[in-house]
């Protein structure tokens, strides 16, 4: 766009009131000057001969990539663009004719239908920028499929060893359902055996005389494995290649051991060999490119492909990351994949600059525990990029780490190739003193179980004395359920044994022959009890609400002709008032903590025909005010004969008063109308419409 040549050609001046257009050519460019009332408002600039656009603002002096339509709805009120009078008919038949025919010889079949100028320059404005977005998107994929050209083929042996590293370099026997001939995964060979060894016995080939296994009750072998292989590309890059694997063998199918890969996701590793050159061009430390169903592509992840723990190819780890921020891994990541050590090995990439993560995961290592380093490195938050697990990192022995003094609980978890689970029980077996028999271990790794898992049988019960009671219940109370259902309700049955107050040192509570039934028990209990459990509760929280309802019992109560007014003795009352009417008095804390701090006092208004009968419940000030007076369902009947009986309650409340009294309303106001504002912020009008429609200041 020639914007130096356009501002030195002056705009051109105009009479015309409202919004007006015209037409200038400068050096080819077409210029539409847009006025309001004769005043220039833009100047909208456009290249006919490659659809190049800039609109130019009068009040600013300044350039923007605006089309055509922004420049005129920008300037015109109402925002309804630029048809009717404010399009090309806004301008002269002259300037109209004239742009039509610059439009016409420029021969755009894709705008050459629309009758509208403004919108053929639209339409070719934006058909500029799909081409330019095209060209730019070619432009990038072209870049991204010769960085992709450039990673290295796999290695030749890489199938054997994928075939070493999952299967150990087994081969096996399966049986062909249509031959009815066993079949040998190594040579593909088919033959008949007259005695037939045990499932899984090791048998010789006698076709090709190899080592295989015979499996009498499998159809086929079918494992997915994931492995990742780390390789040099030239002097500015390495990749880390994240792979999928199926190794299979079915007769009638594939006739040998088949080994198919994939790979899902190309980590690129920017070498940084000169810092100050690695800072200006702000390359990243990698680059994540992801499998898009034939092609590698860094924009998006449309297969939602991830990465899993699994084996690292051990070879060429070194020269790989030499030069990249992952250099510090180089040693330790050959030695663990040497060893087959399976790892996310991604997530532990990613925690490079975690240097006392780096220190466990080697000494977890060296000292071979190996389920432990791969769960740790399932551990890594990908926000923080550091390790978020089990373990203090910030320990310098492996008691530290582990949290354990003795070194035979730490030996044991080494022997058994312990994780974190066996680590948790081995940390329990210390803090209480108490042995964790291999049994136990056994159940706990099969279940999934922790010792938290059985916080509440470990209360009452040892370990061992829990597995076996959990396993009776399982066999005998609860066939077909998991342990996690048994554990489950064992606690919800200590909790409702709680809050029914029975005896939990007494073994037929805390370990009841028949958990199940115990339990059901249990639970229609509380259903008949649940006022008076709900009251307990209540009465132990606020032991002081009572002695407040005692206190104010003759200053609150009164008697009218066809209601009075009573003060509950206890907080049951409260409890059942509530339950009977409905509504959330006697159900939360809120009544009771205000009742203690003499903020406001529940009184229970009934019908002098009916005196047992609930009928309104009201919460009242020390100072007389009504904050609330709800009935059923909080609802208010026969209000309009209510209130006056209320207004003359409060009258004799006000007369009744002492002085500390008076001190007692004075801050129940101000905490009123601290409720109020915060009501207020939270904007729960549904509340305060309540509360107004309810509120009756005492006078």
């Amino acid at each position: 766009m020639r914007e130096k040549a356009i501002e030195k050609t002056p705009a051109p001046k105009t009479k015309k009131k409202g919004w007006w257009t015209i037409l200038q050519v400068v050096q080819g460019i077409v210029v539409l000057n847009i006025f309001k009332n004769k005043v220039l408002q833009r100047r909208h600039c456009f290249n006919p001969t490659n659809s190049e656009y800039a609109t130019w603002h009068a009040d600013t002096g300044l350039w923007h990539a605006e089309k055509v339509p922004a420049a005129y709805e920008a300037s015109w009120d109402g925002g309804d663009g630029y048809y009717g009078k404010k399009g090309d008919s806004s301008m002269s038949s002259e300037d109209h004719d004239r742009l039509k025919e610059i439009l016409d010889d420029a021969q755009n079949p894709y705008t050459y239908y629309r009758t509208n100028l403004i919108d053929r320059i639209y339409d070719l404005e934006q058909e500029r920028d799909r081409k330019v977005r095209q060209t730019k998107e070619e432009r990038r994929f072209a870049r991204v499929t010769a960085l992709m050209d450039r990673v290295p083929d796999v290695p030749t042996d890489l199938r054997d060893w994928i075939d070493k590293q999952f299967t150990g370099g087994e081969n096996w026997c399966i049986k062909d359902r249509d031959t009815k001939k066993w079949v040998c995964s190594a040579c593909g060979g088919s033959f008949e055996l007259k005695n037939k060894p045990r499932n899984n016995d090791n048998i010789t080939c006698p076709e090709c005389n190899r080592e295989i296994k015979y499996l009498s009750r499998k159809r086929k072998v079918e494992m997915v494995e994931h492995f990742y292989l780390i390789q040099p590309m030239d002097t500015d890059t390495s990749v880390c290649r994240h792979f999928v694997t199926e190794i299979t063998f079915e007769p009638g199918v594939c006739e040998h051991k088949n080994i198919w890969i994939d790979e899902e996701i190309r980590v690129i590793l920017n070498k940084q060999i000169d810092t100050l050159e690695f800072n200006r061009k702000k390359k990243a430390e990698c680059d994540i490119y992801y499998k898009q169903w034939s092609y590698f592509d860094n924009k998006g992840n449309p297969q939602n492909k991830r990465e899993y723990v699994g084996a690292l190819y051990d070879a060429g780890i070194m020269e790989a990351f030499k030069d990249t921020s992952y250099e510090s891994w180089s040693r330790l990541f050959t030695q663990m994949a040497a060893a087959g050590q399976q790892c996310n090995w991604n997530a532990m990439m990613a925690a490079v600059k975690d240097k006392e993560y780096m220190q466990v995961a080697e000494m977890l290592f060296r000292g071979r525990f190996y389920r432990m380093l791969t769960e740790t490195s399932m551990q890594i938050s990908y926000w923080d990029l550091e390790y978020i697990g089990y373990l203090d990192v910030t320990g310098r022995t492996i008691e530290e780490v582990f949290g354990i003094a003795d070194r035979q609980k730490i030996n044991r978890i080494r022997d058994c190739n312990g994780g974190g689970l066996i680590l948790k029980w081995m940390q329990y077996s210390e803090e209480k003193g108490e042995k964790i028999s291999e049994k136990l271990l056994t159940w706990a790794k099969r279940e999934n179980i922790t010792p938290s898992t059985l916080k509440e049988p470990l209360t009452y019960m040892s370990a061992e004395q829990a597995m076996n009671y959990i396993e009776k219940q399982k066999k005998e109370q609860y066939k077909g359920k998991s342990t996690r259902v048994i554990v489950d309700q064992y606690a919800d049955y200590i909790r409702m044994c709680n809050k029914l107050k029975k005896k939990l040192e007494d073994e037929m509570i805390y370990k009841p022959r028949e958990l199940k039934r115990r339990h059901d028990e249990a639970v229609e209990e509380i259903k008949v009890r649940e006022i008076e459990i709900d009251s307990e509760e209540y009465s132990e929280r606020y032991p002081e609400a009572e002695d407040v309802l005692k206190e104010i019992k003759k200053k609150f109560e009164y008697r009218g002709t066809e209601y009075f007014i009573m003060v509950p003795e206890r907080i049951y009352d409260i409890v059942c008032e509530g339950r009977s009417l409905h509504h959330c008095v006697g159900s939360t804390d809120r009544y009771f903590d205000r009742m203690a701090q003499h903020e406001t006092y529940i009184c229970f208004l009934r019908k002098v025909e009916e005196p047992d009968k609930p009928f309104y419940t009201i919460e009242v000030e020390p100072g007389g005010t009504i904050r609330q007076h709800r009935g059923m369902f909080d609802e208010e009947p026969e209000l309009e004969t209510v209130k006056p009986f209320l207004k003359e309650w409060q009258k004799e409340i006000r007369k009744r008063m002492s002085e500390e009294d008076h001190a007692r309303a004075k801050q129940s106001k101000v905490l009123r109308e601290a409720n109020i504002r915060e009501l207020q912020e939270k904007n729960n009008t549904r509340v305060l419409q309540g509360l107004m429609k309810d509120f009756m200041e005492a006078v």
